[in-house]
Parts: structure tokens; sequence; C-alpha cells
């Protein structure tokens, strides 16, 4: 009799034990997806902020193109301006490359 019941014990231990480990592999499948989602609206934050930078260099450059004289023989002031927009176009390229999508 008492061999029963304790078979009976360890039957319901086992059962018990199964459902608290089927609880904590749920739980932590969920917090798997929650890790992963948060890793997801990272990635979109820093291709977000690359677009950004990308913009503004693109920004950039369009002024810069804008302030260009358009005469072919330049004077000694449109010079030093298109030195200076050149100077100040190199910067900007300087400052982008590292963030290359490519990877190059």
């Amino acid at each position: 009799m008492q061999l029963g019941k304790a078979g009976e014990a360890g039957a319901k231990f086992m059962t018990t034990l199964a459902t608290i480990l089927d609880r904590n592999a749920k739980l932590s499948k969920q917090v798997g997806d929650y890790q992963q989602r948060q890793d997801k609206w990272n990635e979109q934050a820093s291709e977000a902020q690359t677009e950004i930078q990308r913009l503004q260099f693109e920004q950039t450059a369009a002024a810069l193109r804008f302030r260009l004289p358009s005469s072919s023989k330049p004077t000694i002031r449109r010079r030093s301006t298109i030195c200076s927009s050149r100077s100040t176009f190199d910067q900007q390229v300087h400052q982008f490359r590292p963030l290359r999508l490519d990877g190059q």
C-alpha cells in the first residue's frame, strides 16, 4: 500500500515539475521575443540615423553646388569661394565615408 502511494506521489511531483518547466520555457520564449523586437528597433533606429546623416550630406553638397559661381573665368574672389566650398565639401565627404552601408 505504501509503495502505491509513493508511486502516486512521485507521479504528481513529476507532473508538477513538468508544468513548472513548461511555464519557464514559455516565459523564456516570451522574453526572447521581446529582446528580438528590441534588437530590431535598435537596428531600425541606427539605419534611420545613417539615413539622416546621408541626407544632411546631400543637402550640404547641393548647397555648395548652388554657391559655386557659374562663370567660366573665375575672379580671385570666386576662386576663394570655390576653394572654400571644395574644402567644406571634402570635409563633409571625409566625415560621411566611415558610415557607408556597403562596408567599404
